[in-house]
């Protein structure tokens, strides 16, 4: 579902002759164990999309995530599994299943609040979007989650 405090603009875009849709939805990520039946995408702009990473919507909806630089900390970072997490993205109506492409930096709900989730090196004081070793002096970064500011 789309959050109430949400926007969403449909914009009518070339992209596979369909429409693009811009979202900023609520929801928790699902893993899908691969079948017979696993998805494989065409048409997205780095190739083949092939992931087992959905994310599923309050109202049930629930969309693929490609990998993508935005999207890396969802597949790599464990903490981020059991969070309640508002992405903001592009919804590529792509058949079989619909693809959500993250656009936006990554976000939680934690007591009904919104926070801003990003990775800081305490030692160079260096923020990331993505988990792993700093870029600087390579040792690990954390995971943090702070209250966004109101807007």
């Amino acid at each position: 579902m789309v959050m109430q405090t949400s926007r969403t603009r449909t914009m009518r875009i070339p992209w596979l002759l369909g429409i693009v849709t811009f979202l900023l939805v609520k929801g928790v990520l699902q893993f899908r164990a691969e079948t017979n039946s696993t998805l494989h995408l065409t048409g997205h702009i780095a190739g083949q999309v092939s992931s087992n990473l959905f994310f599923k919507c309050e109202s049930g909806e629930v969309y693929q995530l490609p990998r993508s630089d935005h999207s890396a900390a969802l597949f790599l970072d464990t903490n981020l599994w059991n969070k309640t997490l508002v992405l903001k993205g592009e919804l590529k109506p792509v058949k079989p299943a619909n693809i959500f492409e993250l656009t936006g930096n990554l976000h939680s709900l934690k007591e009904g609040k919104l926070h801003e989730l990003y990775y800081y090196c305490d030692i160079c004081s260096i923020s990331s979007s993505r988990p792993g070793l700093c870029q600087c002096c390579r040792e690990p970064s954390r995971l943090m989650e702070e209250p966004s500011p109101a807007h």
